[in-house]
């Protein structure tokens, strides 16, 4: 039997190393917000009441609301700025770390044991 290679038509994603099927991807809600998220951006849950905590956004060590904490890498371009968009989260694989959005030593620390760092 003879192999045939397809195209996905899916854009090359720079930070992701192929590790024949190593990797795990959600589907997720990314909270509104003011600018468009590039795939390979860090990404935390939100915390709090009501429907806000099954919401992601980008990561920020600095912030207070629940994405101070690392969660994930969002797997695609999502533009949140006219309101909640489904994303796909990747949750364990082998990714380029400088081509992280978002990457910084606590980030690492928050997704260890889940990803390894190229």
């Amino acid at each position: 039997m003879s192999q045939v290679l397809v195209d996905s038509v899916q854009p090359t994603l720079p930070f992701w190393v192929n590790d024949v099927g190593q990797d795990d991807l959600f589907s997720i809600t990314v909270k509104s917000g003011s600018s468009v998220l590039a795939g390979g951006t860090l990404m935390g849950k939100f915390s709090g009441g009501g429907s806000a905590h099954l919401k992601y956004g980008a990561y920020g060590n600095g912030h207070s609301d629940g994405t101070e904490t690392a969660v994930g890498i969002l797997y695609y371009e999502v533009d949140p700025r006219a309101g909640d968009v489904l994303g796909s989260l990747m949750v364990r694989g082998d990714v380029r770390s400088g081509s992280l959005i978002g990457f910084d030593s606590n980030a690492a620390t928050d997704l260890a044991g889940r990803f390894f760092f190229v």
